[in-house]
């Protein structure tokens, strides 16, 4: 099964600051879904259209640094986690299939889905042991 990776702006509804979080198409099998949370994303500014058909998101949760398990805390993995996100991948046995990534990002027609302003940062595959 084919995971995508984006990277989607976020509105805390806590703390009231905008970040660029890290959301994936569907829930993983394996130790990757040990990260993920669900969230009700709140629109990005009144003047926004929000797709409403797909009221949540997975995102993922910070990882404790260092550790290959969720931070103690419930904070949402920020895109200058990536590397450790990649290096949580590949020590789990996931695929970043680059080729498909490529592709992905140069076509016409960009994948974003749920959210006009979610990019798509890499597909990564599970390897079938799971």
């Amino acid at each position: 099964m084919s995971i995508f990776i984006f990277s989607q702006p976020y509105l805390n509804p806590i703390t009231h600051c905008y970040s660029n979080i890290i959301t994936l198409s569907c829930y993983p099998k394996g130790p990757l879904k040990l990260l993920c949370t669900t969230i009700r994303p709140t629109p990005l500014s009144q003047f926004k259209c929000f797709n409403r058909s797909k009221p949540c998101t997975i995102a993922l949760k910070q990882l404790d640094c260092g550790n290959d398990f969720p931070a103690h805390t419930n904070e949402l993995m920020i895109v200058d986690e990536f590397p450790m996100l990649y290096e949580f991948l590949l020590t789990h046995q996931y695929i970043v299939d680059t080729s498909v990534t490529k592709m992905l990002n140069a076509g016409p027609i960009k994948i974003g889905g749920i959210c006009e302003s979610r990019v798509l940062i890499c597909v990564a595959k599970e390897v079938d042991k799971f």
